[in-house]
């Protein structure tokens, strides 16, 4: 889980909602908007619906599972001064944590090349 400096608000969710622009991908979409400060650092949170998993500990899975992904991916190409929600569009049919993230990473690839 990010730390609470890293997850997105309250405050910064309601912005992201009237503000923000909208990334769809294969699998995911993002919503996003740059920081308002310059020096600030990157917040992000993931969002799973009921129509993808029905069952709440369904749910936390996959949350913390993309989480991961998220965040390894933020590490790894440095990103900062951006704010983004991440919500999963299909239903988790994969059995192995690796295919999930070969897919999520490849949408956040994307993702990156249109900011």
């Amino acid at each position: 889980m990010p730390d609470k400096k890293h997850r997105v608000n309250v405050a910064i969710f309601k912005k992201l909602l009237k503000f923000g622009k909208r990334f769809s991908g294969g699998y995911i979409n993002i919503l996003y908007k740059k920081a308002d400060d310059e020096n600030s650092d990157y917040r992000f949170s993931v969002v799973v619906s009921k129509k993808i998993a029905k069952k709440a500990h369904n749910r936390n899975r996959i949350k913390r599972q993309v989480r991961e992904i998220v965040k390894s991916f933020i590490l790894d190409k440095n990103i900062h001064n951006l704010h983004f929600v991440v919500f999963l569009k299909q239903k988790n049919t994969f059995d192995k944590f690796s295919e999930l993230k070969s897919l999520i990473l490849k949408d956040l690839e994307n993702f990156l090349t249109r900011l």
